[in-house]
């Protein structure tokens, strides 16, 4: 990489006597992962890792606009550095908000650079100014890059000061003064001018921090109206089970699709191939952490939000007095707002669906043309084939019959001839016959010449029907006119069907709360109660009277439809089952022991035979006592 150095005059010349910032640089402690541990007054940067978070990246943010970040790197594993808007994504260099350089010596933006390791001093230098915005990567005060061209989306906003790491420990250095003296006059992030610096304002001590637990009923918008909260309250963190899946997927690992019956939003199966995360482990020493963090939670947990034992075990962990800890309940008919957006959702995925179809059809259309393309060039060829053949063809037949008619005059020259000698020599004959005649004095008789001329006639009007030739007609053949449908130069707008303009809530593929974990808990669902250790009951959508009626009716549903998971036998009937079993096994028992002697065995049979006699004997008396007929006996 070429290095851009400056001589000490220069940089002398180009010193900035702006006036200096008055605020004092630190870490934000509110824009940073929960593993994130600043020591050293904000200094030092550790990393929590142990649960399965070593596999997790750690995002801190600065307080304030800079030119100069400077870091010394501990242990090796991973570390990024560089800018990103406020209010952007905790992780860096994931979108269009920020920018950055990585210790494997790749920049986000696909420019190479030198990989940087431990105990060396890095820092990141943002050069602002209407022609340059650029970005600069120095190693031990050596540039290792050249400045990098800001994107267009980060020109004119305030950028700050941005480190994302695992499992390393970073030293932070603010200035004023560089750990690395840089080849030119740059300040750092505490002498910044003031005109260069956008300060965050430091948290309050003493403000208190809210708690919020949704309670809301499975399958009923429930992460929905989650993601719509964050939307309008970006500051409030989630403790939840698809955070942490995200948090991880943020941090390079894959998330393979969950197939099993028990996957769910509220509890997913994961497989990362990580054990620790897998059985997300995380999340216990996060509960424990989070409230030794001071900020504004939300806690989504559809079960246990629901299920007052487990609701009172989340409330105890946020015991200290900065916590003010919400119930917020979300259940019945949303409002006309939240249907507008699930109606807007619905829509724009029914669009997407009708875009891809059209593309779909655009693709087969424009392959159809191709192919209709080449047969037309096909026809083309062929037809222009057949025009040559057509007219090699007729210049055969045209030579041919131009050979014909000239042989034709010839012979009708020569039988004209040979007629015309015939009637000389005929004429000839007749004249020396009269020469004959009259010498002798005798009479002439003359010929009948009418049936002479007659024949010449007939002679002369077939020979003029030979002449005529019959043209052969040409058959026309209409060609057919393909009507070719109209093409759609856009995609057809959807629109929402009767059946999806009634919906309240989103459609999702996979449920809030598995089978089996809902049928076996659903009957101990409730609300948050006055005697429950909230400071506060917010009713989102309706008060609490119609919420109950609408919590109870839905319950009672349920109870017709779903499964008693929890159903046992009484007392009784286990008593009476065991004295059941007692008996039937001393039966199975004596039957056996009969079953294996055989004397036994043959007095039964003879004790069996007597006992029918003594039976048909009975019978048999009964009928005589009656005044009936005797039956004949019966021989075996």
């Amino acid at each position: 990489m070429a290095r851009t150095e400056e001589p000490a005059a220069k940089a002398e010349e180009d010193a900035d006597s702006r006036k200096v910032q008055s605020e004092a640089v630190n870490i934000d402690i509110r824009d940073s992962t929960l593993n994130v541990v600043p020591t050293c007054g904000g200094k030092v940067l550790m990393a929590l890792s142990d649960a399965g978070l070593q596999y997790l990246v750690l995002y801190p943010a600065l307080m304030g606009r800079v030119s100069n970040l400077q870091v010394n790197m501990m242990p090796k594993q991973q570390c990024r550095i560089g800018f990103s808007k406020q209010g952007s994504s905790l992780f860096l260099g994931e979108t269009a908000d920020s920018v950055c350089f990585d210790a494997d010596g790749q920049q986000d933006q696909d420019l190479g650079v030198r990989a940087f390791h431990q105990g060396q001093r890095h820092g990141s230098a943002f050069e602002p100014g209407p022609n340059q915005c650029t970005i600069s990567l120095f190693k031990d005060g050596r540039r290792v890059a050249k400045p990098q061209a800001l994107p267009e989306e980060l020109k004119g906003q305030a950028l700050f000061p941005h480190i994302s790491f695992r499992n390393v420990t970073v030293q932070m250095h603010f200035g004023p003064e560089p750990m690395a003296a840089l080849p030119f006059k740059c300040r750092m992030i505490q002498d910044a001018a003031q005109a260069d610096a956008v300060a965050v304002p430091a948290p309050d001590e003493d403000k208190k921090f809210e708690v919020v637990f949704p309670v809301g009923l499975p399958d009923e918008g429930t992460f929905d109206w989650l993601d719509g909260f964050l939307e309008k309250h970006p500051d409030y963190v989630e403790l939840s089970d698809r955070k942490i899946i995200d948090w991880a997927v943020n941090s390079g690992l894959v998330k393979p699709k969950a197939a099993s019956l028990k996957h769910c939003n509220d509890k997913p199966l994961l497989s990362f191939g990580v054990q620790a995360l897998d059985e997300l482990t995380p999340r216990k020493l996060l509960y424990t952490i989070a409230p030794l963090m001071p900020r504004n939670y939300i806690v989504m947990e559809v079960k246990s939000n629901l299920v007052k034992l487990e609701r009172s075990t989340l409330l105890s962990r946020f015991t200290y007095p900065q916590y003010r800890k919400v119930a917020i309940v979300v259940a019945g008919e949303p409002p006309e707002e939240y249907k507008k957006r699930v109606h807007a959702v619905v829509l724009s995925e029914k669009q997407e669906k009708s875009d891809s179809e059209w593309k779909v059809r655009q693709v087969e259309l424009e392959r159809k043309k191709v192919i209709e393309a080449k047969q037309k060039e096909l026809m083309e060829q062929r037809k222009a084939f057949e025009a040559v053949k057509k007219a090699a063809d007729e210049a055969l037949k045209a030579v041919l019959a131009e050979a014909t008619k000239k042989a034709e005059e010839a012979a009708k020259e020569v039988k004209k001839a040979a007629k015309e000698a015939a009637k000389a020599a005929k004429e000839a004959a007749k004249e020396a016959a009269k020469e004959a005649a009259k010498a002798a004095g005798e009479e002439v008789e003359e010929e009948a010449e009418e049936a002479e001329e007659e024949e010449d006639v007939k002679m002369e009007e077939e020979e003029k029907k030979e002449e005529v030739v019959a043209e052969p007609k040409e058959d026309v053949k209409m060609e057919e006119v393909k009507e070719e449908p109209e093409e759609e130069t856009e995609a057809p707008k959807a629109e929402l069907d009767e059946e999806e303009s009634k919906l309240w809530f989103l459609p999702r593929p996979v449920t809030d709360l598995d089978a089996a974990t809902f049928n076996s808990t659903f009957t101990e669902f409730s609300l948050p109660e006055k005697d429950e250790d909230f400071h506060e009951i917010r009713y989102e959508w309706h008060n609490e009277t119609e919420t109950k009626e609408y919590m109870k009716s839905w319950m009672q549903a349920k109870k017709i439809t779903t499964r008693v998971e929890e159903l046992n036998p009484s007392e009784w009937f286990v008593q009476k089952l065991a004295e059941w079993q007692k008996v039937n096994q001393e039966w199975q028992l004596n039957q056996k022991q009969f079953c294996q002697d055989p004397l036994k065995r043959q007095a039964s049979l003879v004790r069996a035979q007597r006992e029918k006699l003594y039976a048909e004997k009975q019978v048999t008396d009964k009928r005589k006592a009656e005044g009936g007929e005797e039956e004949p006996a019966k021989t075996e």
